[in-house]
């Protein structure tokens, strides 16, 4: 049984990966959720921003948001490490 978050999927827009990003970071600040299904979640994050359209409208916000939840992450990741 997959462990992730359902609202994940593949194929967004830029206004959708946004809004995934948001969600993303909402994850990594549950702390009931297990840093296993996190990391889960960042690979996908990584992968459906790749899957982006440079040419859609908004991929420059969406390379905003990735920033954002690469950033998220490794205060994450840095965070677990000091503990």
């Amino acid at each position: 049984m997959d462990a992730s978050p359902s609202w994940i999927f593949a194929r967004r827009t830029p206004r959708e990966f946004v809004c995934e990003v948001d969600r993303f970071r909402d994850l990594l600040r549950d702390e009931q959720t297990p840093l296993a299904s996190k990391e889960v979640a960042w690979s996908r994050i990584v992968r459906h921003a790749a899957e982006l359209d440079a040419h859609d409208a908004g991929f420059a916000g969406a390379g905003l948001a990735l920033k954002d939840a690469l950033c998220a992450w490794l205060d994450l990741r840095a965070r677990h490490s000091a503990a």
